[in-house]
């Protein structure tokens, strides 16, 4: 999720080499946890389109 967690105690999560990802609903940590690398790339790509769009 690229938005803040309101609580993070009640957000579902997964580690992965160090860092910690948060899910929008208990129902992508077990699709992450299958294959994170693929769902982290396309994070970081929607990070450099936002960053992008910013400037």
């Amino acid at each position: 999720m690229l938005d803040e967690v309101e609580d993070p105690a009640d957000a579902a999560y997964s580690d992965y080499q160090g860092k910690r990802y948060y899910f929008c609903c208990p129902a992508c940590k077990p699709k992450f946890d299958k294959n994170p690398r693929r769902y982290i790339r396309a994070l970081e790509a929607k990070q450099r389109r936002m960053a992008k769009a910013k400037s």
